[in-house]
């Protein structure tokens, strides 16, 4: 009796074993089941095919709480934004912002971002800049901002926001496009000068506002 006890144990480790390695091994396979599970959330992007390549969108895909939908052209229904300071000054103010009872949630984040880039505008719409360039001699800064009237899944939003600020993440997404960070932890670090969000102090322009 205990032999055979013995063997089923040996017999149930070792099939456990095997199960892990083979899923190890073929994380594609079981993702899609795993995605069932997640909620959905539409994301808009203005920069869309420069900042979310093919390869990168998967790997978001695989790690992210939600399963995402890329949605490059129209904001009707879409839930999260990455989108310039024009679109924010322009957007209907109502729609987009801080859902009832999340505004800690958005200033636990916003702590993140360095002071250069901690403007009135990102402050009054609740939006997180994440990425800054300097394009025809003027500022832009890209930031995320979810719907204010997503008050059901505003936290899985925020959660889904803090994806790109985890370093690992970030760093991987400032490998694929030239923008350039805002994330006050990075000035100390190996990032390129010239990439982190202190650089903006050296940039003579003819706008720098906001």
């Amino acid at each position: 009796m205990k032999l055979i006890r013995y063997f089923l144990l040996l017999t149930t480790a070792g099939f456990c074993l095997l199960v892990g390695f083979w899923i190890g091994n073929h994380p594609s396979y079981y993702q899609k089941y795993l995605d069932l599970y997640k909620p959905e959330i539409i994301f808009y992007a203005k920069e869309m095919d420069e900042l979310f390549p093919l390869e990168f969108r998967n790997e978001l895909q695989a790690k992210s709480p939600v399963k995402i939908h890329f949605e490059p052209n129209n904001t009707e229904n879409v839930d999260v934004f990455l989108v310039d300071q024009v679109f924010l000054k322009s957007f209907d103010t109502a729609i987009i912002g801080t859902p009832k009872n999340t505004t800690t949630q958005w200033n636990d984040i916003f702590k993140l971002i360095s002071p250069d880039f901690q403007r009135e505008l990102f402050k009054r719409t609740k939006a997180i800049p994440v990425l800054w360039k300097i394009k025809d001699n003027h500022l832009v800064v890209l930031s995320f901002v979810i719907d204010a009237n997503k008050n059901h899944k505003a936290s899985i939003l925020w959660k889904f926001i803090q994806i790109f600020l985890n370093n690992d993440i970030h760093q991987q997404w400032l490998n694929r496009h030239k923008w350039n960070t805002t994330l006050l932890h990075f000035d100390e670090g190996s990032l390129d000068e010239n990439r982190k969000a202190s650089a903006i102090r050296k940039s003579v322009l003819v706008n720098l506002e906001i």
